[in-house]
């Protein structure tokens, strides 16, 4: 059941990049911040971001495989990054920093984009993104909800 609603959310989401004319092929998403809303999207969400990043610190030592945290707030836009450098070198390429919008109209299909319309935990193949920019990744996205009663 959980599944027949994903398959058709993607199927759907898919249509929707057409229909704006998204190509598969982007170089990076398409929309950011400005770097004045940017700094106040920071300020605002600060706490959010030191929780994730001491809870992202202390599981991360005990992975066994490659990992990209991100954070993002409830309209989609990327608040944190954390990763190996190591090992996946200088993600900035591929447009994934702070500010990054991961909405549809941004980068198409995505884990991040389906947990916030369908507010549950997402898992993506690959080869389930629109955009080749990640079907190199498998991705898991999921929406937090702080003491605030915020939702990211």
């Amino acid at each position: 059941m959980v599944e027949d609603i994903k398959s058709d959310e993607i199927l759907f989401s898919y249509k929707k990049c057409l229909e704006i004319g998204l190509t598969k092929s982007i170089d990076a998403p398409l929309i950011s911040l400005e770097e004045k809303e940017m700094k106040r999207k920071l300020q605002e969400n600060k706490k959010l971001i030191e929780v994730f990043r001491k809870c992202v610190n202390k599981v991360h030592a005990q992975l066994k495989r490659k990992y990209i945290f991100l954070l993002g707030d409830s309209e989609g836009y990327l608040l944190d990054v954390l990763y190996n450098r190591k090992i996946y070198g200088d993600i900035t390429d591929l447009g994934i920093m702070r500010g990054t919008s991961f909405k549809e109209e941004s980068c198409g299909t995505n884990a991040i984009s389906l947990a916030m319309k369908l507010k549950q935990l997402i898992y993506l193949k690959p080869e389930e993104h629109y955009c080749d920019i990640f079907r190199i990744s498998h991705i898991d996205g999921t929406r937090t909800k702080t003491g605030y009663g915020k939702v990211s």
